[in-house]
């Protein structure tokens, strides 16, 4: 079966000679196989410094490689992890591994008994009942539908919290999680409820 494909001519990046080429079968680069494999030799493939999430340790990986841990322990040891944070970009608690991240209040409403399919359904929303984003008691916790709970924000005036009531909850947080937070993130917390 003959072809009918035109023939085109390239230049080899190795040699520079110039030679005859399907445009279907070959990319036009190198005369041939050993050409190719010469000048992929003299090629030094580029190398940058990485930090390990996991260890913090510098290591240096291929540029062309998508590789974030230094060696299969970090990576094996990452994956089994549960990092809790204090807050996400809304001021909300999260839980999070390196497959899901998950609010804390939703995570209450479920062990509540609130059905999970009901917690993460768009349709409704895990309501804080004083207005505390980080006050995740299970008796401050409810799912309603968005609109129920947009009147209900939407009717709430600003709370003031005291300070006292404020370091309970953080004391409280930090016997659940077994944390101990900073006095930066406890004041940063205190001027995001604030605000």
């Amino acid at each position: 079966m003959k072809t009918t494909e035109k023939q085109e001519v390239g230049t080899c990046l190795n040699c520079s000679d110039e030679f005859v080429y399907y445009p279907s079968q070959s990319v036009g680069k190198y005369c041939s196989v050993e050409c190719n494999t010469e000048d992929m030799k003299g090629k030094k493939k580029k190398r940058i410094e990485k930090t390990c999430p996991n260890c913090n340790q510098k290591f240096k990986s291929l540029e062309s490689e998508n590789r974030k841990y230094c060696g299969i322990e970090c990576y094996e040891e990452s994956r089994n992890c549960i990092n809790y944070y204090l807050e996400d970009q809304n001021n909300y608690e999260i839980v999070k591994d390196n497959r899901k991240t998950v609010s804390v209040h939703q995570l209450i409403a479920i062990a509540k008994g609130e059905p999970a399919k009901k917690v993460f359904d768009s349709k409704y929303s895990v309501h804080h009942k004083n207005g505390m984003k980080i006050d995740n008691r299970p008796e401050n916790i409810e799912v309603l539908s968005i609109e129920e709970h947009g009147r209900i924000d939407a009717k709430k005036k600003t709370n003031r919290y005291s300070q006292k009531d404020i370091l309970k909850i953080f004391i409280e947080i930090e016997e659940k999680f077994d944390i101990k937070l900073t006095n930066q993130e406890k004041l940063s917390k205190i001027k995001s409820l604030e605000s």
